[in-house]
């Protein structure tokens, strides 16, 4: 009777063995992959140009006015500016203020920072790698002048009381 027992117990582990080794060998696998790409487009914003009302306060002095604004983006670190004239008779090379058929020229300074010294602009003419400073837009980090010899303002044909004006387009570009 031992033997019937440990025989019964032996065909019991070798099944238990068995039915475990065939389950093991039934199951399956399968796998995939994902590729994860972070893709940044590159944003350029200006905001924060204002109209320069220009006026003459002393009759020996240029006219000159300024204005602050913002230059901002991401996914660069260098940027260009430019500034052209919207009634340059020169076809982008000169700065002029028009009216009543008279031309007035006037010349552009920038810079890429609120308390720097400016630098002179041509017209039509791009100023490259200029560092970015800023992701967005909360205040301004560059500044223009806009100044008016007095020679060129103070003629006869000037002086007419005509207004003078021109719309002086600012172009950024990351780079």
């Amino acid at each position: 009777m031992k033997k019937n027992v440990v025989r019964s117990l032996i065909s019991a582990v070798t099944a238990g063995l068995l039915f475990s080794t065939s389950l093991a060998s039934m199951a399956v696998e399968d796998s995939a992959n994902s590729i994860i790409t972070l893709s940044i487009t590159p944003t350029i914003e200006i905001s924060g140009v204002k109209d320069i009302p220009l006026t003459i306060s002393n009759l020996s002095d240029p006219v000159e006015g300024d204005s602050t604004f913002c230059v901002a983006g991401f996914g660069f670190s260098t940027f260009s500016i430019r500034f052209d004239s919207d009634d340059d008779p020169e076809n982008g090379t000169a700065f002029v203020l028009t009216g009543n058929g008279v031309n007035v020229p006037y010349s552009v300074e920038f810079v890429n920072d609120t308390s720097e010294s400016y630098q002179p602009v041509t017209s039509g003419t791009p100023i490259n790698n200029l560092d970015r400073q800023a992701d967005s837009c909360g205040s301004d980090n560059a500044r223009f002048q806009v100044t008016v010899n007095q020679n060129d303002w103070q003629n006869e044909d000037v002086l007419n009381g005509t207004i003078y004006t021109d719309t002086l387009l600012i172009t950024v570009a990351s780079e």
